[in-house]
């Protein structure tokens, strides 16, 4: 017979012939259903892996656009003090010389100046303590302007003038009000850079996690 044939042990438990198929059957679809669960488990567990290293990288490109945006602000705030140097420098070059070639560099700082200045208060239109101070430093830039005009207009109508207007150092005072607005509002800026780096650095660590996740999954 066909059941002798059978281990002794698929006798006692009753297996034979259909039953044997049909124990098999149900080991094979536990088998199947094993397998689906493990696959559908490791999709899960990747989906999820791609979801945080996405929102990572792009809490990471975030974080990078912020502390570049600091250090435009920083430029641009670097850039106005240099500008307004330049032309100082070129107002006192004329003033000595009569040479109009000095006012080139005159013109230019002063008409890229103010450019400069709203540029910093687009920069800075997130930040309102940065706004408030914007309208002060504009002022001072204003007046710093109107003495390098009076240099301008002393040395091409009363150059014996120009000893007692460099005296009054007027625009000396007035560049050091600049510079002292300049310096608190970059204090800010250097204090949110610091931040905004940090977070950033916390950004590059949790994009480099979800990228070794990813690997070993």
């Amino acid at each position: 017979m066909i059941t002798a044939s059978l281990p002794v042990f698929w006798l006692k438990e009753g297996i034979g012939g259909g039953n044997f198929t049909k124990v098999m059957a149900q080991k094979d679809q536990k088998l199947r259903i094993t397998f689906f669960i493990a696959y559908l488990t490791g999709a899960l567990v990747l989906l999820l892996t791609g979801l945080l290293a996405y929102q990572s990288m792009q809490l990471l490109i975030d974080k990078s656009k912020w502390v570049n945006h600091t250090h435009q602000v920083l430029l641009t705030t670097e850039t106005v003090l240099s500008l307004l140097k330049d032309a100082e420098s070129g107002q006192r070059g004329y003033s000595l010389t009569k040479d109009s070639t000095y006012l080139e560099a005159y013109f230019q700082g002063i008409d890229s100046v103010e450019y400069s200045i709203i540029r910093l208060e687009s920069l800075t239109r997130d930040n309102p303590t940065q706004q408030a101070r914007i309208p002060a430093i504009r002022q001072a830039v204003q007046k710093k302007i109107e003495v390098t005009v009076q240099g301008i207009e002393l040395t091409n109508t009363h150059p014996e003038k120009m000893n007692e207007f460099y005296q009054s150092k007027v625009g000396k005072q007035r560049m050091d009000l600049i510079k002292r607005l300049l310096f608190i509002f970059e204090q800010e800026e250097h204090r949110l850079l610091g931040i905004r780096t940090r977070e950033l650095d916390q950004s590059i660590l949790k994009a480099q996690y979800s990228i070794y996740w990813i690997i070993i999954s």
